[in-house]
């Protein structure tokens, strides 16, 4: 069923183009006849990724193409913004009204109408979705990467903008858009900002998966940002009991505090260290560490 729904949500229901899938997939090893059930497929090997058919690619390529032009351009940068979209920001990167354009798409069954039950969208803002997965990376893929980028920049700037990003909602996509842009530390401090909002609202998970992807993108030069996406990692490791990987956070979080010449962060991370000599019983060593700080 979890191999069906990934099928589905990336093809749709075509069934020229989901036989040349399940073939493709025979052809990898991915799906083999079932000895159970003569006639029936298995999925053998779940860990290799779904790749799309040249030849699906090519179909829908071909039927994107037959589109006039301005609807063409509506659903490729409608698909740099994303599987869903409000209108409105697709309106204003294009600089003129969209809908009766995105009603005609609908009508050819490569978008999903407005949907109010939509997680991604806040209530009350008009949105459309692909159809399917396949279509928006066709229409995606239409566009040259140069001009790609350019509407990544565009979309994230208009983002930073919106009055619905004073909360940070958005943080995490933006980041995207400006990692799709070329902008590694710009993407990066969005990312630490989004972590900040996602400890509060999704929890300790996708905070840590998201301070992760900071750090990977800041420089080493942007040390203050790097010890604050540091001392939170450290933090959450620690609620989650993973000490061996508390204590490397701790020394990484020491590395920073050194690079930015701070005496007071370096103490502070010192006293981490010592609380968490603490934790594990090691009162000894807490109070020899902790003496270090002072």
């Amino acid at each position: 069923a979890a191999l069906l729904d990934q099928i589905v949500d990336k093809l749709g229901g075509n069934p020229l183009v989901l036989r040349e899938t399940l073939a493709a997939l025979v052809e990898r090893g991915i799906l083999a006849a079932s000895p159970a059930y003569p006639g029936k497929l298995t999925w053998v090997r779940r860990d290799a990724a779904l790749q799309i058919p040249s030849s699906a690619l090519a179909l829908m390529a071909a039927r994107i193409d037959r589109l006039p032009a301005a609807a063409r351009e509506v659903l490729s940068i409608a698909a740099v913004i994303g599987r869903t979209f409000r209108t409105a920001d697709l309106a204003m990167l294009l600089g003129h009204n969209v809908v009766d354009t995105l009603e005609e798409l609908a009508e050819r069954g490569l978008l999903d109408r407005p949907a109010a039950d939509r997680p991604s969208v806040p209530s009350g803002e008009t949105s459309y979705a692909f159809m399917t997965g396949l279509i928006r990376q066709v229409a995606y893929d239409l566009l040259p990467p140069e001009e790609r980028a350019r509407v990544h920049r565009a979309v994230a700037e208009h983002l930073l903008r919106a009055a619905g990003n004073a909360t940070g909602r958005d943080d995490a996509v933006i980041a995207h858009h400006l990692l799709q842009a070329g902008d590694k530390e710009g993407a990066g401090r969005r990312f630490l900002s989004a972590a900040r909002t996602a400890a509060n609202a999704r929890g300790n998970a996708e905070a840590f998966r998201l301070l992760t992807r900071a750090l990977a993108l800041l420089p080493r030069e942007a040390r203050a940002e790097r010890y604050e996406a540091r001392a939170e990692r450290e933090t959450i490791l620690g609620a989650w009991g993973e000490r061996a990987k508390q204590l490397r956070e701790i020394h990484l979080l020491r590395r920073e505090a050194e690079g930015l010449g701070s005496h007071a962060l370096l103490a502070r991370a010192t006293t981490r260290l010592a609380q968490l000599y603490i934790d594990v019983g090691k009162m000894a060593v807490a109070e020899r560490t902790l003496a270090t700080a002072l």
